[in-house]
């Protein structure tokens, strides 16, 4: 009886152990099934960082995106550094807006300044400052006229033609400029160490600079006529710019042509013959 109940036991435990190791198998299996991912498909984690990745950079895969990004790593630091490719382009800044640029200031007028107390000693300096500007032109004048021939006289003449206007605008500028400094009330009274007979011949110097023009381009007239016509009207032009010169020293200076007709009286005849009315600049003395 005894044995028959201790065999009863010891089958009833076998059979409970047997019983608890089959459910922790299977609680085992099923948590196992649970933590691996079915053929072909990724972990849950796995497909979150490629969600991530597909939004950022579609149409590329994940492993193939990290091997590119690892290889970019890899290139861009190496043995600790940074590379030259980084170090030269250097991190990418915002860009700044240029200051506003100030607007340009007016320029300066160039209108000459005259001292009307001092009138003789004004019109001087603007005499002689004109001859020297004039002779800024009449050189490369004369030096053109001595070689202009019949193959280049077509390519001259507009140059030469260009030189004679600059000489014509010089001239009605300095007469604008004698113009400003009025009526001298002591004529005969030295004006800074400046008379007269100074005045007349600063104005006489202005008068041959410009007779020199008038003899070598006006020599071109017959050999060529295409310099009569590139010419002709601003020297006249000239002529008439020049007689006003003179004329306004006249009437600013009481007693000019005192001084300055005898300057003219040797040379009247070689004036009167050039052309273009060059000796129109004596008109109001010999009447």
């Amino acid at each position: 009886m005894h044995r028959s109940i201790a065999l009863l036991l010891t089958c009833w435990v076998s059979l409970s152990l047997q019983i608890v190791l089959a459910k922790s198998s299977a609680e085992t299996d099923a948590h196992l099934a649970r933590r691996t991912p079915a053929a072909g498909r990724l972990y849950s984690g796995t497909e979150v960082r490629r969600s991530l990745f597909g939004r950022q950079f579609p149409g590329e895969s994940y492993s193939s995106a990290v091997v590119s990004l690892s290889s970019a790593s890899s290139a861009t630091v190496s043995g600790g550094g940074i590379s030259e490719s980084y170090v030269s382009a250097g991190p990418s800044m915002p860009a700044v807006a240029s200051p506003a640029v100030a607007p340009a200031l007016p320029p300066v007028s160039s209108a000459p300044t005259c001292d009307k107390t001092n009138t003789k000693a004004e019109i001087n300096r603007f005499l002689v400052q004109c001859e020297a500007t004039l002779k800024k032109s009449t050189t490369p004048i004369i030096a053109c006229v001595q070689t202009v021939n019949q193959s280049n006289v077509a390519e001259l003449a507009p140059q030469i033609a260009t030189h004679v206007k600059e000489i014509l605008r010089q001239l009605k500028l300095s007469l604008s400029y004698v113009q400003l400094c009025g009526m001298d009330a002591k004529p005969l009274s030295n004006d800074q160490g400046v008379a007269i007979s100074d005045v007349s011949w600063s104005a006489f110097q202005v008068v041959l600079t410009l007779k020199d023009i008038f003899q070598s381009i006006s020599g071109l007239y017959q050999p060529f006529p295409v310099m009569k016509q590139q010419c002709s009207d601003t020297l006249m032009a000239i002529s008439t710019a020049l007689a006003s010169l003179i004329g306004a020293c006249g009437e600013q200076i009481n007693l000019f042509d005192t001084r300055f007709f005898p300057l003219v009286t040797p040379q009247l005849k070689e004036f009167s013959d050039l052309a273009d009315d060059f000796v129109s600049f004596i008109g109001d003395f010999t009447s």
